[in-house]
């Protein structure tokens, strides 16, 4: 209100009016659909609670895919009709990026299929645009399930983590089945923080799984010591490390394609910094050696390669105490680094990286067979990916130290990937292939036979040591 005082009248007294500002009677202005609570949120009858980017709080600390069908449907085309089998599920990292083209489903199962969103997870925002169209929807999102079995995340969790839950003591699956999964009180909001995405069956040794949902409590001088290891990386390597990612995935990811591709690099286009500082720096290690084939890149690499690593080695002691998929392969990685001229492949590093590799592995419950599971199928695809290449890399660093292997041979049952498991995130969208070379656009299928070659060979060496000890 605006207060105006008119000249008074002859003879009279001055007045007072007052002009009003109002939208009262007017249209009401129209609110965006595009941001629905999510299915769980739904349900409940409450928002959903989104600090700075999906998933919200509540799907994030209970290991829910944070989705919603509403959104989905509504960002279908009028006239469309969507079969079950190859209805959407807005739950990866890359969700909303593209659509598979026709000629790509001679290629993929119906379950890879999918059309773009309004929501988008994995703290991964942007807008779907219409030339955003490639031959692999990179994450293998599968069609929703109902309400009463919901689709459950063990990655990209905000500021948890997810720990497997074995069979010893308390942490008994077969004791934990007794509960309900996600034990909640509404009223006061204590959650257990457990969650399970098999409830096991009557066949021998298929039991519960659960994992754990902990907080990730670092203390400060923790998370100050990696804060400088990733300023370390990037101060080291700047203004190169879009040239070397680009680098690493000419030569070296064909060659060892533990890395989910498309996934690291919209992570490192949107927010790289939120990667692991291990995982970056081994990135860019590797790629260095490779630096005088970039005719782009003047003089040689100002840097040494064991200048980034000695960063790598120090932060990754610590990330591992919150390990995830992401730490896993930078684990992988970091165990090929290029000995000094003084030491040999044997040198003890080597030894106590694969050991790193395989208890980070075991401890996110890579070691067993997540087929069943109510995960995501980019979870599932990726998990045995990279458990076979932990187990590679034990058997291997075995032969080289004549020790025994860390994995037992019956202390899995994860089973062998196949060509389709290798092909997801392998095709870069459009809107990311400005980040690496042409010759990296699409999935060689003889890097992903060279890799399924390399875990056979590796399974009949293991079959060798296991007769020689």
């Amino acid at each position: 209100m605006e207060p105006r005082t008119d000249s008074p009248a002859a003879g009279g007294t001055s007045s007072r009016k007052y002009t009003i500002r109002s939208n009262f009677g007017h249209a009401r202005q129209p609110r965006s659909r595009k941001n629905r609570p999510c299915d769980a949120c739904r349900r409940r009858k409450t928002a959903c609670v989104i600090p700075d980017k999906p998933p919200c709080l509540f799907c994030s600390s209970r290991g829910l895919v944070c989705r919603s069908s509403a959104a989905l449907a509504a960002s279908e085309p009028r006239g469309a009709t969507t079969t079950p089998e190859a209805s959407p599920l807005s739950n990866g990292p890359d969700s909303s990026e593209a659509v598979p083209s026709p000629a790509s489903t001679e290629h993929h199962s119906v379950d890879e299929t999918f059309a773009p969103s309004a929501v988008v997870h994995d703290g991964l925002v942007r807008t779907p645009v219409a030339e955003d169209v490639h031959p692999t929807a990179s994450y293998g999102l599968s069609a929703p399930d109902p309400p009463e079995s919901p689709i459950h995340a063990l990655e990209d969790l905000r500021e948890r983590t997810s720990h497997s839950m074995g069979l010893a003591s308390e942490q008994d699956t077969y004791f934990m089945d007794s509960f309900r999964s996600l034990l909640l009180s509404e009223e006061d909001e204590v959650d257990a923080n457990i969650v399970q995405v098999y409830d096991g069956s009557a066949q021998p040794h298929h039991h519960p799984v659960h994992f754990l949902l902990l907080l990730n409590g670092f203390p400060d001088h923790t998370n100050h010591a990696m804060r400088e290891a990733s300023d370390a990386i990037e101060k080291i390597v700047f203004p190169h490390g879009p040239a070397l990612v680009r680098l690493y995935f000419k030569y070296v990811h064909p060659a060892y394609p533990v890395v989910s591709k498309v996934r690291f690099l919209r992570q490192y286009a949107v927010a790289k910094l939120e990667l692991p500082a291990s995982l970056r720096g081994s990135v860019y290690a590797l790629a260095s050696v490779f630096w005088e084939r970039d005719p782009s890149l003047k003089g040689p690499c100002p840097f040494e390669q064991h200048e980034v690593f000695v960063h790598c080695h120090t932060t990754i002691r610590r990330e591992l105490e919150a390990p995830n998929l992401y730490k896993l392969q930078a684990c992988l990685l970091l165990s090929h680094l290029m000995p000094p001229a003084i030491d040999s492949v044997e040198t003890p590093s080597t030894w106590v990286l694969a050991s790193q590799s395989t208890a980070c592995a075991q401890m996110i419950g890579l070691h067993q067979d997540p087929s069943s599971w109510t995960i995501a199928l980019w979870e599932k695809r990726l998990r045995k990916k990279l458990w076979w290449a932990a187990y590679a890399a034990d058997c291997w660093s075995a032969v080289c130290h004549g020790n025994p292997p860390h994995i037992g041979y019956e202390t899995f049952d994860t089973p062998p990937p196949t060509l389709d498991d290798l092909r997801f995130d392998e095709d870069v969208p459009v809107d990311l292939r400005y980040m690496v070379d042409p010759d990296s656009f699409e999935f060689q299928v003889s890097d992903g036979a060279r890799f399924l070659e390399m875990v056979n060979i590796s399974r009949n060496l293991r079959t060798i040591l296991d007769s020689s000890l």
